[in-house]
């Protein structure tokens, strides 16, 4: 699934296993959602893998607009 299309967002590693995960956060919902392999899970935005991030706009899909966490290079 991929919720942002072509835009630069980074990946965040580390949160399933030997994959990188994307990370978007959705202006209704002000949480995090990430894509994995068995499907997107919530995160809030104070959860210790994101914080501290600044989110950036990503884009908008069905009325919701998203914007992706830029992680840090590794």
């Amino acid at each position: 699934m991929n919720w942002l299309g072509d835009h630069e967002v980074s990946w965040l590693p580390g949160l399933d296993t030997g994959h990188s995960s994307r990370v978007v956060v959705t202006s209704s919902e002000r949480s995090v959602a990430v894509t994995e392999v068995g499907g997107p899970c919530l995160l809030e935005l104070d959860d210790a893998l994101i914080r501290g991030l600044d989110p950036v706009l990503a884009g908008t899909l069905d009325g919701i607009t998203y914007y992706g966490v830029r992680t840090q290079p590794i």
